[in-house]
């Protein structure tokens, strides 16, 4: 188990940094190259561990007779095998893109990614909390029934109360989230109960117990506050943001312009600052003063990007920690080019590779790529004889929603290549058609602005995450039981050592 837990650790690294994962995670880098290095480094540690373990195989202690079914190692070893069962499955599906490498296969991933994975992970979860619950009051060796169900009785039934009141609160969930929110419950009542009762309260001797109290705290932490997150970013303004900013989840925001209504706050963005690789956009929240009826700063929060030309920006949220909530924050999208010190009529043109029915920005419009028109008047666009010509057929729609259709040009004449930009004067817009990629079916439509008229803007997700202070004050407890555990474990192997 030792030697798979590092496999797989440098397995992770391999995923992660080899560029198989580019277009299936958000998480993974692009390929570096270094996939050959990656897999010597893994391979070689892999190898070297089975070797040592194959000479070494005597030393490996045997048992003399197998554990009985009611011992406290027998459900140890059962909840280690769970937990190695929901790890290979996270294994599998992460590993989907090496599979269909190497298998040649056509391994499609799951549709929903976050409903795929909490339909295997969560009964890993529920099991994993009722045993922390049973098992806090086993013996090692043998248990007699009866005082397995003496010990755990007053738990069960207290937890029982504890989430039929949670249900309350919580609200309407699925049902396997019901059975995920009793087990928590009961991880942390049991051993609650085993602290105070068989424990008599000394803490210095309740590591373990300490530790899975934080466990089923950070799992009904993450239950309910993702079971009631509120995503309170919507998008207020008459402009589509396209398919890849739902209207419902996405609110977009001018800078030093807007203050927006978003869940019971106002919003404003007030302008981004760069701080070496970093580019931090500076969001205001307001609160109504109930008795002046006035906007008051309540926080500032400063989400950023972190700019890498190499593996690509970076995206990370900032957070605003309440007593009862955290607010999250994230910058779905951004204009990354800097406008000062430009003196001519156009900024530098930026360029979109898009594919039919594709979305992207401009700083007061949002373009679609409806189509190709290659049935053009060769009169109109004085298109001569051999001439190869199409049109990207573009739609514009401006704040006010009004729509304008333009069709930039691509032309092959005589071996080279020409372009016929499209312009949109009202706003300040240059279109021009400049590539084709025959292999992923995408276009390049570069985009040049008036000075004038360009806005920075931002597209912000903002999300309230309930009771996620259950999940910290979990975090904590498992770290301090954790080192509490190893201490006396630490201390009792020192006294065994001189004892002998």
């Amino acid at each position: 188990l030792a030697i798979i837990t590092f496999f797989f650790i440098l397995y992770s690294t391999f995923l992660t940094r080899s560029g198989i994962l580019g277009n299936s995670s958000v998480h993974a880098f692009t390929d570096l190259g270094m996939s050959g290095q990656l897999l010597v480094y893994m391979l070689f540690f892999l190898v070297m561990a089975i070797v040592l373990l194959f000479i070494r195989r005597k030393e490996i202690p045997t048992v003399a007779e197998e554990e009985h079914l009611s011992s406290r190692e027998f459900w140890m070893f059962i909840g280690m095998l769970v937990l190695v069962l929901g790890s290979l499955q996270i294994t599998f599906t992460t590993s989907l893109p090496v599979i269909n490498k190497v298998f040649g296969t056509k391994l499609a991933p799951p549709a929903d990614v976050i409903d795929h994975y909490n339909r295997w992970q969560v009964p890993v979860g529920i099991f994993v909390c009722l045993l922390m619950g049973i098992g806090i009051f086993l013996r090692y060796k043998h248990n007699e029934a009866k005082d397995i169900s003496k010990s755990f009785a007053r738990p069960f039934l207290v937890s029982a109360a504890l989430t039929l009141a949670a249900i309350f609160l919580v609200g309407d969930l699925r049902i396997h989230y019901y059975f995920l929110l009793f087990a928590g419950i009961f991880s942390v009542t049991a051993n609650a109960d085993y602290l105070l009762t068989k424990m008599k309260g000394k803490f210095s001797k309740s590591g373990a117990t300490i530790a899975h109290i934080g466990i089923g705290l950070i799992l009904l932490g993450a239950l309910i506050s993702n079971a009631k997150k509120e995503v309170i970013s919507k998008n207020v303004k008459s402009i589509d943001l396209g398919k890849d900013f739902p209207n419902n989840e996405n609110i977009m925001i001018e800078e030093k312009t807007d203050t927006l209504p978003m869940g019971n706050y106002y919003v404003a963005y007030a302008g981004k600052e760069k701080e070496g690789v970093n580019i931090y956009y500076n969001i205001d929240y307001y609160s109504v003063n109930e008795k002046t009826g006035q906007k008051e700063l309540a926080f500032r929060l400063r989400p950023l990007v972190q700019l890498n030309e190499r593996m690509g920006n970076v995206a990370e949220p900032a957070t605003e920690h309440f007593l009862t909530k955290d607010i999250y924050s994230h910058v779905t999208y951004a204009e990354m080019e800097s406008k000062e010190g430009d003196t001519t009529e156009y900024l530098p043109a930026k360029e979109y590779q898009v594919a039919i029915g594709d979305t992207f920005f401009t700083s007061n419009s949002y373009v679609i790529l409806n189509g190709l028109n290659k049935n053009l008047d060769k009169e109109k666009y004085h298109l001569e004889d051999g001439d190869i010509a199409v049109a990207a057929q573009l739609t514009v729609e401006d704040l006010n929603m009004s729509k304008h259709t333009i069709e930039p040009i691509f032309l092959i004449r005589d071996l080279s290549i020409f372009t016929q930009t499209a312009s949109i004067d009202e706003l300040g817009l240059q279109f021009e058609f400049s590539k084709i990629d025959p292999q992923s079916g995408k276009l390049t439509i570069a985009v040049a602005e008036k000075k004038s008229n360009k806005k920075d803007f931002i597209i912000l997700k903002a999300i309230i995450f309930p009771g996620i202070n259950i999940l910290w004050i979990g975090c904590l407890l498992m770290i301090i039981g954790t080192v509490m555990a190893v201490r006396q474990r630490t201390s009792t192997s020192n006294k065994v050592v001189t004892q002998a």
